[in-house]
């Protein structure tokens, strides 16, 4: 199944924050052992880098960019992506961009710990971590 995973599951990863990282943990164990087919989309990236550095080592952050990237593909964003999420009716310019990505790479669910924030018209459904694998352990 694929998946595209927002930013902050990432994020609780790296900056260990512990109510949520042991569920985002399994979702990226889910992907990179090739259970689910995970996407990120390619300002995640940067969104890492920046929000960690305070707390973690630029060297850290950078070693688990390069092992993120062995695990996931990168969703293309491109003018079609952009002009699909400017027909999205989201607040957030970012969600609406990943929304348009997950869309567009067939991707059945997004996973994101701020799903109010997400449309739900496009027919990706959106999940958070935790529903996702109580899902895939009841499958």
């Amino acid at each position: 199944m694929k998946i595209l995973i927002d930013t902050n599951v990432f994020i609780d990863i790296v900056l260990d924050r512990p109510s949520f990282v042991v569920a985002a943990k399994r979702v990226y164990k889910l992907c990179e052992g090739g259970l689910l087919d995970g996407y990120i989309a390619p300002m995640s990236i940067n969104n890492i880098y920046y929000l960690s550095r305070k707390t973690k080592h630029v060297d850290e952050i950078k070693n688990f960019l390069f092992n993120l990237s062995h695990s996931f593909a990168m969703a293309p964003l491109d003018h079609d992506t952009i002009k699909l999420a400017n027909s999205l009716r989201m607040k957030d310019y970012e969600d609406a961009l990943q929304y348009a990505m997950a869309m567009q790479n067939g991707c059945r669910m997004l996973v994101t710990r701020n799903g109010r924030d997400f449309t739900h018209d496009g027919g990706v459904e959106v999940v958070d971590p935790e529903e996702l694998i109580e899902r895939i352990s009841r499958a």
